[in-house]
């Protein structure tokens, strides 16, 4: 391969690098997303389907990336025994993750809010 072909192909591979990133750019709406899910995660909250105070930690979860299980009762305004129980919901629920037990927790989406969280990803009626 001479210079010339392999500069071609760097050209051409940065060029198709950086068209994939702007279209998820624009398909994943980064920005707005923490509005989006805790919009979700509240329609669950006052529809009775997740406990109240979730979307607090949701949101928080998402925004810091890793939450200690330890700052949950302090994020949604109740005691660690009140925590616990919501926690444990939303983890069986896929709305947070974590590595085990005691682990830090991250959020999750599962499938019942990808249309909300990613509404150009999954456009309604798609799951």
């Amino acid at each position: 391969m001479s210079n010339r072909q392999l500069f071609e192909f760097c050209a051409w591979l940065l060029d198709t690098a950086h068209d994939q990133i702007a279209y998820m750019a624009k398909i994943l709406q980064i920005e707005t997303l923490a509005g989006r899910l805790t919009a979700a995660v509240l329609h669950k909250e006052y529809s009775g389907e997740l406990p109240k105070r979730s979307s607090k930690l949701i949101r928080e979860a998402l925004i810091k990336g890793r939450l200690a299980r330890t700052e949950a009762s302090a994020i949604m305004g109740v005691s660690p025994r009140t925590a616990q129980p919501i926690i444990r919901t939303l983890v069986k629920r896929g709305y947070l993750q974590s590595p085990s037990e005691r682990g830090k927790l991250a959020v999750g989406f599962p499938g019942e809010i990808c249309a909300f969280a990613f509404p150009e990803l999954f456009p309604t009626g798609m799951l």
